[in-house]
Formats: C-alpha cells, sequence, structure tokens
C-alpha cells in the first residue's frame, strides 16, 4: 500500500522489501543511529538515501517534524513537491549527539530535523543527499548572514521603541535636569 501510493504521487519505483526501518521501531528519543540502515556499512557511504515518513493516524499533523538518524552532519535535505512534479530543497536542522556504551566509550551521531505537515494516511517523501565540504560552509554563511541580519533587525526595533532618560545635571535649586524622550 505505502509503496503503490508513493509510486502513483512520484513515480518512484520501489521494489518490494527493498524498503527498511530503524531496528527498534519508531525513535524513542534515546534511539542512536547504529539502529538505523544508514548506519550499516553497506549504506553509509551512498551519496543520497530515500525517507518515507508515514503518517497512519487518520488526521493531518501540522509543524511536525521528521527525524532522521545519520552517521555525519553533511546532508542536506529535499522534500517531493506534488505541485512542480519533483524533489526540491527545504529547510533543515542537523544537531550533534553525544552517546556513551556500558564501558563509558563515547561516540557521536547526528539527527537531522525537516519541518512538515503531515497529511491523514500519508507518506511525505525526502531524498537525503550527502554534500561536499564546500556546500556545508556556503550553508553556514547563510545560516550566519540570516542570524546577523534579524540580530541587527531586533536591535533597530529596540533602539526605537525604547524611553530614553538622559540627566543633565544639576540645577541652582538643587533639583535634577533631565530629558526624557518617548518615542510612541
Amino acid at each position: 500500500m505505502l509503496v503503490e501510493d508513493v509510486k502513483q504521487r512520484t513515480g518512484l519505483q520501489f521494489v518490494a522489501g527493498s524498503l527498511v526501518a530503524c531496528k527498534d521501531g519508531p525513535s524513542q528519543g534515546n534511539d542512536t543511529v547504529q539502529s538505523c540502515p544508514i548506519f550499516l556499512d553497506q549504506n553509509r557511504l551512498k551519496k543520497e538515501f530515500f525517507v518515507l515518513a508515514y503518517n497512519s493516524q487518520m488526521t493531518s499533523r501540522k509543524n511536525s517534524f521528521v527525524e532522521v538518524k545519520l552517521p555525519q552532519k553533511d546532508y542536506k535535505a529535499q522534500k517531493w513537491s506534488q505541485e512542480q512534479g519533483q524533489f526540491v530543497n527545504v529547510e533543515s536542522d542537523i544537531i550533534e549527539q553525544n552517546h556513551f556504551d556500558y564501558s563509558t566509550k563515547k561516540f557521536v551521531d547526528y539527527e537531522m530535523f525537516i519541518p512538515t505537515n503531515f497529511e491523514a494516511n500519508k507518506a511525505e517523501v525526502f531524498k537525503i543527499i550527502k554534500i561536499s565540504a564546500e556546500e556545508i560552509a556556503q550553508i553556514e554563511q547563510q545560516v550566519d548572514a540570516k542570524m546577523k541580519q534579524k540580530q541587527l533587525t531586533q536591535l533597530a526595533v529596540n533602539q526605537t521603541n525604547q524611553t530614553n532618560l538622559e540627566i543633565l545635571g544639576i540645577g541652582p535649586n538643587q533639583d535634577v535636569l533631565f530629558k526624557y524622550t518617548n518615542p510612541s
């Protein structure tokens, strides 16, 4: 059913039995990438892979996230666009997760979060693509530029909406001379 739905909407054909899932089922928040197919040696070096995120509920879920476990942070996400009939770049964020095994050996994996709205009883189709160091640097520069612009905008808003009290000195009758400015 899932394979047929994806084929009908996207034209992507998956061979029966070719879809794999994390060993432990849906993520419980403490899972590591070791329990997911991307961690396996035969999959780890692939340049791209597909993720089908299925909403089995009969109601739509707005403002949700697709969570994808990754062995490295050098990936970007694309989502199938029904309107454009192709995969398009989408915003995503990757966090680094530190884990310790029973012998206190530390290992690191990553989790990608992709904002999405799930339709009832439908699968969203994503393509996760490995990117180069240059693309990572470019993405980080874009994020830094957006953050800097947001900070500058917030600073300008704060300065224009801020009341100001300036002490000018003490008058001849020992009263305080001040200048008060209220922009509103």
